[in-house]
Formats: structure tokens, C-alpha cells, sequence
């Protein structure tokens, strides 16, 4: 594994500032956290949602950036994955096999995941999405 100093050694050198004139290593520990949260492409997130009461539409969590797959229900061999289909189409609710994401107006912040089946209390279902990564290089390691 290489260590955070000989990446911030080579972001320097990349930068043609191999002696730190221009940037310090403080700088560059700043943007290489901040790169790594953008980009959350390389580690997708999972949620599996439990359902308290019979519904239609759940919060998704804060880090929500973009759906890559929606299971419902789970643990089925293949997985039983719901197919995209905008909820505000008239026939969104006539088959239980689609899923939406919109904002969610209601609290003014964040998103809703909306299914065309009404997912019975006890039950869950899994969202895979890109989101946000905290994380957090410390000079040093």
C-alpha cells in the first residue's frame, strides 16, 4: 500500500512542482480529499430500507447522488430488480416492477424513491447508489 506522502511526493512531481514551491503538501492533502469525495463512481453505496408502514415512497439518505439499482424484493436468485419509469406516468402504478427517484419537496431537501408496488410494513428493499464518501487522508500515513 503505498502511503500519503509518497502520493502527495507524486501529485507534486504531476504538477511539475516537485519541490513544493507552489503547493504544499497540506494544499494538496486538501484537494486529494476533496477528489476522492467527488468521486464516488469507484465505491457505490447500499441502503437496505425496512418499511415501518405500508407505502409507496421512502427518503433516501443525504449522500444521495444517483441510482445504479433498485431490488425488491431481496435475496432472490436472480435479484429482482425494479426498471425505471417516471411516476408521474399514468401508468406507473399499473405493474409493480418500476421505481422513480424525485426531489423530496415535502421536506425541501434531499430525494424520494417512489415504487409502483406498495411495499408492505416488514418489508425491504435495497438501493444501490453513488453518493458521497466521507473520507479522510491524514499527512502522515
Amino acid at each position: 500500500m503505498t502511503s500519503n506522502i509518497i502520493v502527495l511526493g507524486r501529485i507534486s512531481t504531476a504538477l511539475g512542482d516537485p519541490t513544493q514551491l507552489v503547493w504544499s503538501n497540506t494544499t494538496l492533502l486538501t484537494w486529494l480529499n476533496e477528489a476522492v469525495a467527488e468521486f464516488p463512481i469507484l465505491r457505490p453505496l447500499e441502503k437496505a430500507q425496512a418499511i415501518a408502514a405500508a407505502t409507496h415512497t421512502f427518503a433516501l439518505p443525504a449522500d444521495f447522488r444517483e441510482v445504479i439499482w433498485v431490488e425488491y424484493p431481496i435475496s432472490q436468485t436472480p435479484p429482482a430488480l425494479l426498471k425505471y419509469k417516471s411516476h408521474l406516468d399514468p401508468n406507473f402504478y399499473t405493474s409493480e416492477e418500476h421505481y422513480d427517484v424525485d426531489r423530496n419537496y415535502n421536506a425541501s431537501a434531499g430525494y424520494m424513491l417512489w415504487t409502483s408496488a406498495e411495499l408492505p410494513a416488514g418489508s425491504t428493499v435495497k438501493v444501490s447508489y453513488l453518493g458521497l464518501h466521507n473520507y479522510s487522508m491524514i499527512y502522515g500515513d
